[in-house]
């Protein structure tokens, strides 16, 4: 029950990945659907076990939810969101470049790549969408 509605909690529960290659000198970015809703798009992440790192974890859930293989360039920062049962989320993200597909995603989701903005536009949640405008490329 200590860490239900705790505002004070910092540290990150989830990671993921803002995965991005270059295509015709254009950068295009990494959404997958969610697991329940085809339609809805995110950004890559999911929990942190206690046996790894969150950079780990962010590698981990990128291919698990992808299939892409990713190197990570840099910490980006973290998101945060509450959950339905009033639970917070806080999701540490790495900024990741593409470097090769390692086969059809574990999770069966749907994946695009798009450019910077249009990515925004299509994310679901907001607190993914002020992230990437946070990005200097």
């Amino acid at each position: 029950m200590a860490k239900f509605f705790n505002p004070r909690n910092t540290k990150p529960t989830h990671a993921g990945g803002i995965v991005f290659r270059e295509k015709n000198g254009t950068k295009e970015f990494l959404l997958t659907s969610t697991k329940n809703f085809l339609f809805t798009w995110v950004l890559p992440k999911g929990h942190i076990k206690s046996s790894e790192t969150e950079a780990e974890a962010a590698i981990r859930e990128v291919k698990e939810e992808s299939g892409m293989k990713v190197s990570i360039v840099s910490r980006i920062g973290n998101a945060e969101r509450w959950k339905w049962n009033f639970k917070k989320q806080i999701i540490a993200f790495y900024l990741m470049r593409f470097e090769a597909v390692y086969a059809e995603n574990e999770e069966n989701r749907k994946i695009c790549w798009m450019p910077l903005q249009e990515a925004i536009r299509k994310l679901f949640y907001s607190a993914q969408k002020k992230i990437l405008r946070q990005l200097k490329l």
